[in-house]
């Protein structure tokens, strides 16, 4: 019986396919059933998706504009794709009757204000892709609509170097990731996120400074990405993090900075912006940083909260990390110190990922590994994982 059900829906779902392929594909999961009309030239809103449609995808046509209760077939939408569609103007009713759409994206079209307050309708938004320098047009009296939002993401702006004010209603805000337009970050920039719950932010663009109190409003941050800044300065970004001094966070990726400014070494001073945070999960990856001061990682002041450390991609391949370890004839570990004797199992584990160029390289991790009851494991052909536990402290013989 299980095997005919199963049979009989692999059926209707290729029925669907057949019938609505003019204008759209359809795919049914459970609980999803998803009309994929992206990319067909349209220049309506197909009627030929199930009235039950749960995703609706339109990116990349030409809607031009949105008229009144234009979606009213689809009530059941959770998800909706409008961006890309070259829309100049939405009707404030466009969107009724979508009460239970949880996710909107709106990027890349050139509207340039709103007509009305249109997220009035949905009850349940979440999600929102959208232009920053739109978002600051909402009218200041439908505030209101966007206190449900805990994602948002946004492109462009802010053109006076601050996020818009509407931020600051958003109560219910947990993870913000946005294309910032300026080259520079300024302490103000965040000043609309300073009562909100932001607890991951994640920055893209050609940032080249970010001035020293620009974080100080995001007063529980957990999460922070720059993934890509290659025109950061070094010696800039870590000073920028003075802000979360004794904070306990998640994770803090630096992946893929500091590319064009020739600052190749970080000092034992430099690091301790990063050292004097507990955080878990630290991402150096992919950078041009020749060399980590030996002595950076003993003076963390926090070393015993970093779980996972991301070194892979470097030129230097292990060499900070190998000075770190060396020690005369010996190799020391030295990540652990609670300063009460009192070890618990597991709880001094340390993730390594690194690129690997030389054969030594490897030979040396699977030493580590071995003294501290770890393993080494390779995940491409030049990149390992090495799984370091119960660190207390290590000495390996060369």
């Amino acid at each position: 019986m299980v095997i005919l059900q199963r049979l009989f829906f692999i059926c209707v779902n290729c029925i669907l396919s057949f019938v609505y392929s003019r204008h759209c594909d359809i795919t049914i999961r459970v609980k999803e059933l998803r009309c994929d009309c992206s990319s067909r030239n349209v220049t309506f809103i197909p009627a030929e998706c199930p009235s039950n449609t749960t995703d609706l995808l339109l990116m990349k046509n030409n809607l031009n504009s949105l008229g009144k209760k234009i979606f009213t077939r689809y009530t059941q939408l959770r998800y909706l794709d409008i961006s890309s569609c070259n829309i100049s103007a939405i009707d404030k009713s466009a969107f009724e009757k979508l009460t239970l759409l949880t996710e909107l994206n709106l990027f890349d079209n050139p509207m340039k204000t709103f007509q009305g307050n249109i997220f009035a309708p949905l009850d349940d938004l979440q999600v929102l892709h959208i232009s920053h320098d739109l978002l600051s047009t909402y009218p200041r009296e439908a505030w209101s609509d966007v206190l449900n939002l805990t994602k948002v993401f946004t492109y462009g702006g802010p053109s006076n170097g601050s996020f818009a004010e509407i931020f600051s209603v958003m109560k219910n805000l947990h993870y913000f990731h946005c294309d910032y337009e300026g080259y520079v970050i300024h302490n103000y920039t965040f000043d609309s996120f300073k009562r909100t719950p932001l607890k991951y932010l994640c920055i893209n663009g050609g940032i080249r400074e970010i001035e020293i109190d620009t974080f100080a409003p995001l007063e529980v941050l957990s999460s922070l990405s720059t993934l890509g800044q290659r025109f950061s300065k070094l010696s800039n970004t870590l000073q920028a993090l003075r802000v979360f001094e004794n904070r306990q966070m998640d994770e803090l990726d630096l992946s893929d900075n500091f590319k064009s400014y020739g600052e190749y070494v970080i000092s034992a001073d430099l690091f301790a912006y990063i050292g004097n945070i507990c955080v878990k999960r630290l991402s150096l990856r992919d950078n041009d940083i020749r060399l980590i001061d030996a002595s950076a990682f003993q003076k963390m002041k926090y070393r015993n909260c970093l779980e996972t450390l991301d070194l892979s991609d470097y030129k230097w391949v292990y060499g900070p990390l190998r000075s770190f370890l060396e020690e005369r004839r010996n190799y020391k570990l030295l990540l652990s110190d609670r300063g009460d004797g009192d070890v618990r199992p597991g709880q001094n584990r340390l993730a390594i990922n690194i690129h690997v160029k030389r054969r030594d390289t490897t030979s040396f991790f699977q030493r580590l590994a071995q003294a501290t009851g770890g393993e080494v494991y390779r995940t491409t052909k030049e990149e390992i994982n090495v799984v370091l536990n119960d660190i207390i402290e290590v000495r390996i013989e060369n």
